[in-house]
């Protein structure tokens, strides 16, 4: 799938999420992943956290929400998962 290479890590990330925010894979195609999120993040940090994580996982997704990579960013796109209950990510 895209640019991950490594299966392993990859399930490690997602059954992370499965078990910290319910996440469950919804839908799944060559270059996009998308998540059922049961349980998302609701505070500060908690959003700040996950979005980091998101931008180590799939910098496309990221890059293409924000267009750059700075604090204020981060935090915006931090405020965006605020209780979403689906998380997508693809790779170009």
């Amino acid at each position: 799938m895209g640019s991950w290479q490594d299966d392993v890590g990859m399930s490690a990330v997602l059954r992370s999420w499965e078990t910290r925010f319910g996440a469950l894979l919804y839908r799944l195609n060559s270059s996009t992943l998308e998540l059922a999120v049961a349980a998302p993040p609701v505070t500060q940090d908690e959003c700040l956290h996950v979005a980091a994580e998101h931008t180590a996982f799939c910098w496309d997704a990221f890059e293409t929400y924000t267009g750059q990579m700075s604090t204020d960013t981060l935090r915006r796109y931090a405020q965006r998962l605020r209780g979403a209950s689906r998380w997508r990510f693809w790779w170009d």
